[in-house]
């Protein structure tokens, strides 16, 4: 019966556009999430905590930040383990930004660095420092957001993620620009703009709020 109702959800989907695709998984996601707590599954803690975390990622990308912040609470209720709390922090404190409160921006992605265990992906851990360095950009506390980033670019260094190090010198480059070094700015602007170019990925998403997506 519920696999029956997974084809079904997804033949309904098939020609939808983008957005009105996610608003379909946003409906399913809830049509689900409601059946399990009339009647819940097995392994009930790790398939809730998929469900709130998709739903909530779903809602963010529809700008329902303040709806996408509630999934992702109720998911952290269900996190048992570093990669999961990780990622749900990580979520939260990206979604704090996007509604401007950039105190608990910083709050969820500093929890989130606290909690980095074997399992999280460095690119993942340097993503989440370049969140914490822009939003303590947006406060003004740039000695914090510089010494994030250059952790951030020194991660991403080690690994040889190009595209992480692009972000990384972008997430610079907007730091000098606040606090008026201008020339270090332009410079390593220039060099998150000469990676991206070797990439063939100039596109909309060099602006540096944008960089700062879990995605």
């Amino acid at each position: 019966m519920k696999t029956a109702k997974f084809i079904l959800i997804g033949i309904i989907t098939i020609g939808l556009s983008s957005g009105e695709l996610i608003a379909s998984q946003i409906d399913s996601l809830k049509l689900v999430l409601k059946e399990y707590q009339k009647n819940p599954p097995r392994q009930q803690g790790e398939k809730m905590l998929e469900l709130h975390f998709e739903l909530g990622k779903a809602l963010k990308s529809q700008g329902l930040f303040e709806e996408a912040v509630k999934s992702f609470q109720s998911a952290l209720k269900w996190s048992e383990d570093d990669l999961s709390f990780f990622k749900i922090h990580h979520e939260l404190g990206y979604a704090y930004r996007l509604l401007h409160n950039y105190s608990s921006a910083i709050k969820h992605s500093q929890l989130a660095h606290e909690r980095t265990g074997e399992r999280v992906p460095i690119r993942d851990i340097a993503k989440n420092l370049n969140l914490m360095a822009q939003a303590n950009v947006d406060i003004g506390r740039l000695d914090e957001a510089l010494k994030a980033q250059l952790e951030g670019l020194q991660l991403v260094e080690e690994i040889g993620d190009s595209l992480g190090i692009a972000r990384a010198y972008s997430g610079l480059g907007r730091i000098y620009h606040y606090s008026g070094e201008m020339d270090r700015a332009l410079e390593n602007d220039l060099k998150a703009l000469y990676i991206r170019s070797r990439r063939g990925s100039l596109d909309a998403r060099y602006s540096t709020f944008a960089d700062v997506s879990s995605s």
